[in-house]
């Protein structure tokens, strides 16, 4: 597995536009155009260029206009890796594996105290480390 992630502010969402919406199937570009929060609008474009980077790490070149966004549903990568993205408070995430994969970037505290069955401790957030994505070694499987 690898995780991906990165903070929204420094990203703006006309460079990301500009880089990342043309990439996109057009069904797709069109549900991004139509988010009404800049925010919105880049934490979903971030989240597919942290998917697009753990892509191309595991050889897969190219892929964003491969994926498939159902209208309902998670979107997937036919022969591909399965994969999550989620974004909140600013920050943004990407998982990748071999296997079926889910990632929900909730704030310190938001379960009321019960650990998941499962989870990955991710190294502490700091500004320098927001600045680049984080893979495979930097998390641990952990008992909650």
């Amino acid at each position: 597995m690898s995780l991906h992630y990165a903070a929204l502010d420094g990203h703006s969402w006309a460079r990301l536009e500009r880089d990342w919406l043309p990439r996109l199937p057009t069904a797709k570009r069109a549900r991004v155009e139509r988010l009404r929060e800049p925010a919105d609008r880049a934490a979903t474009l971030l989240g597919l260029r942290l998917l697009d980077t753990a892509l191309r790490l595991r050889g897969i070149d190219d892929a964003l206009g491969r994926l498939l966004f159902p209208a309902r549903g998670r979107p997937s990568l036919p022969g591909g890796p399965e994969f999550s993205i989620s974004h909140a408070h600013g920050l943004v995430a990407c998982a990748t594996a071999d296997e079926p994969v889910g990632l929900d970037l909730e704030p310190r505290g938001a379960a009321n105290g019960r650990p998941a069955p499962r989870t990955y401790a991710a190294p502490a957030w700091t500004p320098t480390s927001s600045r680049r994505s984080r893979v495979g070694g930097s998390i641990r499987p952990t008992r909650g």
